[in-house]
């Protein structure tokens, strides 16, 4: 069991008394703890509805837990209790965009076309069924997209042939249909707005985690599948 883990597993089995004793170290009543007993502590603390220790010492803590070489690759766990993976490779994200709008929008393209080709020949019929194939192509499309990172182990179609997923941070597990949907209507919407298709793109590339605001309303992270540890847990 790790240093954290052992802490963890300490402060869970302690009293609230005793919880409050241990971050006396705020007001110099009680030894300093390491790192990892601040983050486990402040979890805890967080967990049970108690006034966590102080903000300023939790995060010079969690700052020199983030920097210290671990001796096996964890994701690291923040005060708030969601996970922390590092950072994807921001060119495999653009190679499984380019994939996925692909597979989303191939078919809709492919039925825009025949149908276009059938309207020469006037056939009603020939008409009728190119009508059908667009939309049954825009059904594909829109469903494709909103749940793609939901699919098996939080991979689209283009993030399994680039080793990359999509995690719940708060749970650790794959991206659910649910939350690639909500995920996917951020984009859409922001989208709508003039000017708003450089909105994720921009807070993908400036933020730390690479999460855009689509991940920050769902929670959601994408990582390389290498970094995903199922056993680890946000509590």
């Amino acid at each position: 069991m790790s240093s954290l883990e052992s802490f963890r597993a300490e402060f869970r089995a302690a009293s609230n008394e005793e919880l409050a004793r241990r971050a006396a170290p705020a007001r110099g009543a009680a030894p300093a703890l390491s790192a990892e007993a601040w983050l486990a502590l402040t979890e805890e603390m967080e967990r049970r509805g108690l006034t966590p220790p102080d903000d300023t010492l939790a995060d010079l803590a969690l700052e020199e837990y983030e920097q210290a070489p671990l001796p096996v690759a964890l994701p690291r766990v923040a005060p708030t209790g969601l996970l922390r993976y590092r950072k994807a490779s921001l060119g495999r994200r653009l190679v499984a965009l380019i994939v996925d709008s692909v597979v989303a929008f191939a078919p809709l393209a492919g039925a825009a076309a025949l149908m276009i080709a059938l309207l020469p020949a006037n056939s009603g019929v020939g008409i009728a069924l190119g009508i059908l194939l667009v939309i049954a192509a825009i059904g594909w499309m829109l469903y494709y997209r909103l749940t793609k990172d939901g699919r098996a182990h939080g991979q689209s179609i283009g993030k399994s042939l680039v080793d990359l997923m999509v995690v719940d941070l708060e749970t650790n597990q794959p991206c659910t249909r649910g939350k690639s949907a909500l995920r996917e209507l951020v984009m859409l919407g922001l989208n709508a707005l003039p000017f708003g298709f450089v909105v994720e793109p921009l807070f993908a590339m400036i933020d730390d985690r690479g999460r855009r605001v689509g991940d920050r309303a769902a929670n959601t992270q994408v990582i390389e599948t290498a970094e995903y540890h199922p056993s680890a847990t946000s509590r």
